[in-house]
């Protein structure tokens, strides 16, 4: 059938833990997602008011940021090859993508990168590959060979205060 899963309708609440354990658990499982919901609407079937990105629906300026954090995540959009493991950390905005290249792909691997984690730009390690286009938010990656591509993308602040030695 060459369907694949994918986790809809979750996270109808403002425990912001339970999201972030929900998207990790999609990230473990390699499962794409749609988060529930947007607004209230007024909808029926709408429990309380917890659902919502936003404290008031009809003011933008209310958004849960804590919330919207967890929910703008970096992550492969597009695998050329065979995803094994992908890991973001919303927190610090470090994120880790592994996957074994098809050489019949000629597309490019395609990483979304959060615009919310990186204040001060971010840093990307590739090993197995090489970033061959950096688009907006978008990197596009290509494997130089047969081995398993190694994607990490860093704060670059984050970066140097390790570099320097520095704690955080």
């Amino acid at each position: 059938m060459g369907a694949v899963p994918m986790m809809s309708e979750w996270g109808a609440t403002d425990n912001v833990r339970a999201i972030e354990l929900d998207a990790a658990a999609a990230d473990d499982a390699l499962m794409g997602w749609t988060h529930w919901a947007y607004k209230q609407w007024r909808d029926p079937t709408t429990a309380d008011d917890a659902q919502g990105l936003f404290r008031d629906d009809r003011d933008l300026r209310s958004v849960k940021r804590d919330k919207v954090r967890q929910l703008v995540r970096t992550y492969a959009q597009r695998t050329a090859g065979t995803p094994l493991a992908m890991r973001f950390d919303s927190r610090t905005g470090a994120f880790r993508f592994r996957y074994r290249p098809d050489r019949r792909i000629t597309a490019p691997t395609q990483v979304f990168v959060s615009p919310l984690h990186y204040p001060h730009g971010y840093d990307v390690r590739v090993s197995g590959g090489r970033v061959v286009k950096r688009d907006g938010r978008l990197l596009s990656i290509r494997a130089t060979g047969r081995k398993v591509v190694r994607i990490r993308i860093v704060d670059r602040s984050e970066n140097r205060e390790r570099t320097a030695g520095g704690m955080r």
